[in-house]
């Protein structure tokens, strides 16, 4: 078996970062801030074209909206990359998209801000009698 060597003076990033270097790829440590939350259970109020409550599970990390709650239409972008928002206007919009893993979640969250979304909703897959979800985290700077 063979053993990895251990940096002490090196945070694993920068042991990564040079091990890759020394591979001739060009890399780089990306940091920035982030919030980080714990939030609890949230609900999506649909008031037209019915009207009906959908209990949701939002992402850790996410920043909560104000107390009156987040308005406005919501548009269908299938799985979220460049080629679902070709015939939809997502500008000041809620952009509603499937789970897939192609693109992931973080892509999916910079293509919407990119598209001047006002807020992402990334649908899970499941059936209401299974209380198991995949759950995720969308992070960014």
């Amino acid at each position: 078996m063979k053993k990895s060597k251990i940096y002490s003076n090196k945070s694993n990033e920068e042991a990564l970062d040079e091990k890759i270097y020394h591979h001739g790829l060009d890399a780089g440590i990306d940091r920035f801030n982030i919030y980080h939350s714990y939030p609890g259970q949230a609900v999506i109020r649909v008031v037209s074209p019915d009207t009906r409550i959908i209990k949701a599970s939002p992402c850790s990390y996410i920043s909560s909206p104000l107390d009156e709650g987040l308005t406005g239409e919501l548009v269908y972008a299938g799985a979220s990359g460049y080629k679902d928002y070709q015939n939809i206007k997502t500008n000041d919009k809620i952009v509603l998209a499937d789970m897939t893993w192609v693109p992931p979640r973080l892509e999916k969250a910079r293509i919407a801000l990119e598209k001047k979304a006002k807020a992402l909703i990334i649908m899970n897959w499941g059936t209401a009698d299974n209380p198991f979800i995949q759950m995720g985290t969308i992070k960014s700077g």
